[in-house]
């Protein structure tokens, strides 16, 4: 056991030796200034002419909303609303998801928002019989009544509302 432990405290010490020397030269080699002898080969001693040569550009074109495939495609109960108090809460010009829909219809005179109960808020959707290859996006929420196979579409009036009725369509649901 004695021999054990005098073979360990001679290894000990070697380690220790041997850190310090490594640590030692690597201090003296970083702090010794090194000598480079540098030469340059080549001198431009005329002029340098470039000419820019017209490079054609690629540009990514993102798929229109009306070339892509639908994910699902699924028959709701459509009905209407408006911004009016009887068909919604206390704030009707806000959205479930507190987008302003009497704001961005002033600015830009469209509508594009629905509410269903079923989909998840910012899901953009078709209904290709009523409205063509127009994409709405769902912002808001129905009556909790109301489930996956019934949708509301926001319409600015409330005469448009009740003139656009009770339909039964197919509706596309991209993501």
């Amino acid at each position: 056991m004695k021999n054990f432990i005098k073979k360990l405290k001679i290894r000990n010490t070697f380690n220790g030796v041997l850190v310090f020397v490594i640590a030692v030269s690597l201090m003296i080699s970083n702090n010794y200034p090194q000598v480079v002898r540098a030469e340059s080969k080549f001198l431009i001693t005329d002029p340098v002419t470039f000419s820019l040569q017209k490079t054609e550009t690629i540009t990514q074109k993102f798929p229109e909303s009306n070339d892509r495939e639908p994910l699902q495609t699924i028959w709701v109960v459509i009905t209407a609303y408006s911004s009016t108090v009887d068909q919604t809460d206390d704030t009707p010009c806000h959205t479930a998801n507190d987008f302003d829909l009497c704001t961005y219809y002033d600015e830009y005179n469209d509508y594009n928002t629905i509410a269903g109960n079923g989909l998840m808020f910012n899901t953009e959707v078709r209904l290709p019989e009523i409205f063509g290859d127009k994409v709405f996006v769902v912002r808001d929420r129905m009556n909790k009544r109301y489930n996956y196979g019934r949708i509301d579409v926001w319409l600015p009036t409330r005469e448009e509302a009740i003139k656009f009725g009770v339909k039964y369509v197919k509706m596309e649901i991209y993501n």
